[in-house]
């Protein structure tokens, strides 16, 4: 027996140690030291290639290739969390978005809102527990999903569309529907009830106020008496434009609580901190621009009252407010009403960003009246802000005011549409830097309603090269557009006065050259003609460009 034992542990031994020495690898593939640090680190730029790949098809508007790619980024990884995951399904949901699935976009940014870090929302710090700051993908998805959800409420319901406005005021700190009203959580019973709340009563508080309730904070006695509490809800009932809301709300929680003392309100656990913070705007962290942005967008596509939004969102003042209150600029000009216009007036006059206020003047064009006139020229002639006079200029160029001005003597030509009056009126003003008048000269050049003769005599008034160049090129623009034969010959009169710098009948040279009745053949021979090499080297210009025209 012990016999049989002994063979059978040898045999045991032997057949392990060939096993081993099979399953050895050669000499020459021996493990190497930091073999596995090298396999990591190549499978980590397949992670990274695999993305890139990815996101080029992205790039390249390429998005049923990009869906494909980026399911591969969390299926064909080896790593069993791969580093680009919750990216993935951001992209992912952007190239569906893209593509009209909506519906599985939409699945996509819950999957990542709810499962990864990545996406998760901000949070206040509430006792011992510090803040905690939004995840790096959390803004870009909230405005993604603003935008997927608008298209959804676009083809659904009013019900879908009336869910995502109110969410989009909730983001934009405003409400549509009660002006100088914020609505606040509120515990009634043991449940949670929206009271609005004037935002008045709330700004004027300072935040060192350490107040244990909402009703200490506004200096409202504590109500232990019911009747007090009944007291105080009618009077925020009644001065709430939604006095209906409020009632039905009330109503609703009657037939919830019969059992239970309805106007028993738990002060001490009204969320005063956040309410306050919220109705102030001086919130503790500040949502992504973008999210903002996608919600106001959605605001506008479904709110009637799209003004008064608007002007919620100017009189927003926090760290958020100035990139929102220039979008909200470019809405309001759009309105087209006198109303719009006369709060785009209000912020060219009294706003405290420059951008904002810039905003503002560049949208002046749309309007047609005198006071939107009036601002712009104001602004041109009496302002040493260069950012503002050239958007003054812009402004003017596109100015669709149809009134007329009386013109200097020496305009021969007609000129009496006022926006034109008043970038000559800037052409000519030597207090002004030349690139400020140079750009003037341009704007008059690009509006349709003045003709190429008038800046003959435009140019007789002018003494620098650069203007003189500007006036010219001018010039070409509308002897092209106009075959005007008359003003092109002028052209070409100046193009060969040896008075002239060379710097400006170079630019006289073709802007002449320019005219349609110009050929390749008469610039030939003109070349031979032309005994100065700058003159030489335009008329080979011109010729290369009028045979690029002809073929």
């Amino acid at each position: 027996m012990n016999n049989r034992v002994r063979h059978l542990t040898w045999t045991g031994l032997l057949l392990a140690g060939l096993t081993i020495v099979d399953a050895a690898p050669a000499r020459d593939a021996l493990p190497v030291l930091g073999a596995g640090a090298l396999a990591g680190q190549t499978v980590r730029q397949e992670e990274v290639a695999r993305f890139l790949e990815a996101r080029r098809a992205i790039n390249a508007e390429e998005f049923e290739r990009a869906v494909a790619l980026f399911q591969a980024v969390r299926t064909e990884s080896p790593i069993v969390t791969p580093r680009f995951e919750p990216d993935s399904y951001y992209w992912e949901a952007f190239a569906r978005y893209r593509l009209g699935d909506l519906a599985e976009a939409r699945l996509l940014l819950e999957i990542l809102m709810v499962g990864f870090p990545e996406a998760r929302p901000p949070e206040a710090r509430q006792g011992s527990r510090p803040a905690r700051e939004a995840g790096r993908l959390y803004h870009d998805a909230r405005a993604l999903g603003f935008e997927i959800r608008s298209q959804l409420a676009s083809q659904g319901d009013a019900d879908d569309a009336e869910r995502l406005l109110r969410e989009a005021e909730e983001t934009l700190d405003i409400s549509a529907t009660t002006p100088g009203f914020r609505v606040m959580p509120m515990e009634v019973a043991g449940r949670t009830v929206t009271l609005p709340v004037r935002v008045a009563d709330l700004t004027t508080l300072p935040d060192s106020v350490a107040a244990d309730s909402l009703a200490d904070a506004q200096g409202e006695p504590d109500p232990q008496d019911p009747q007090d509490a009944d007291d105080y809800l009618q009077r925020l009932a009644e001065s709430s434009e939604r006095l209906t809301d409020f009632e039905r709300q009330v109503a609703d929680y009657q037939r919830l609580a019969s059992d239970v003392d309805l106007l028993r309100v738990d002060w001490q656990r009204a969320e005063y901190q956040e309410a306050l913070r919220a109705a102030s705007q001086e919130r503790g962290t500040c949502d992504d621009v973008s999210v903002q942005l996608a919600a106001l967008e959605a605001v506008m596509r479904y709110e009637i009252n799209r003004m008064q939004v608007l002007r919620g969102v100017l009189a927003r003042d926090d760290e958020c407010s100035v990139r929102l209150h220039e979008e909200a600029v470019g809405l309001i000009a759009r309105e087209g009403t006198g109303d719009a216009e006369d709060v785009l007036l209000g912020i060219i006059e009294t706003h405290s960003e420059r951008s904002v206020r810039r905003h503002a003047l560049q949208e002046m064009w749309r309007f047609k009246s005198w006071d939107a006139y009036q601002v712009l020229k104001q602004t041109l002639e009496d302002s040493d802000d260069y950012a503002l006079q050239s958007d003054a200029i812009e402004a003017l160029r596109r100015s669709a005011y149809e009134g007329t001005t009386t013109g200097a003597a020496w305009m021969q030509y007609g000129l009496r549409n006022g926006a034109v009056n008043a970038l000559v009126d800037a052409a000519l003003d030597d207090s002004k830097s030349e690139s400020i008048r140079s750009a003037a000269i341009r704007a008059v050049g690009r509006r349709d309603d003045v003709q190429a003769a008038a800046f003959i005599p435009l140019y007789e008034r002018l003494d620098s090269d650069v203007l003189k160049g500007s006036v010219f090129w001018a010039v070409q623009r509308k002897v092209r557009e106009e075959e005007d034969m008359e003003t092109a010959a002028w052209a070409r009169s100046v193009a060969f006065d040896a008075e002239e710098s060379e710097d400006v009948r170079e630019e006289a040279f073709t802007a002449w050259a320019g005219h349609p009745t110009v050929t390749v053949a008469y610039l030939a021979d003109l070349y031979e003609e032309i005994s100065e090499p700058f003159l030489k080297m335009q008329a080979i210009y011109a010729i290369f460009e009028r045979a690029d025209a002809d073929s």
